[in-house]
């Protein structure tokens, strides 16, 4: 684990919650930073595994951090496909 000041960056993460296999994962794929109006773009994408595998049913919870210069701006958050 990296060590994180929480005086100068903060964590932004995606959630997707619980899946009935482990054939989701998530991630982050860019984090924008716009000025009009001004606000902080993360574009994460839901990956589905494409192995020609069978997908064991357990649950998986997929998520993706990364950590950031502190800011105030509000963060959106969109998928991508």
């Amino acid at each position: 684990m990296p060590a994180i000041n929480f005086s100068q960056d903060m964590v932004i993460g995606v959630f997707l919650g619980s899946r009935g296999n482990d054939c989701h994962d998530v991630e982050i794929q860019s984090i924008l930073e716009h000025t009009n109006p001004n606000h902080i773009e993360v574009n994460f994408h839901d990956i589905r595994s494409t192995i020609n595998a069978p997908c064991n049913a357990d649950f998986r919870h997929a998520a993706a951090l990364v950590v950031l210069k502190q800011s105030f701006l509000p963060v959106n958050f969109f998928e991508i496909n």
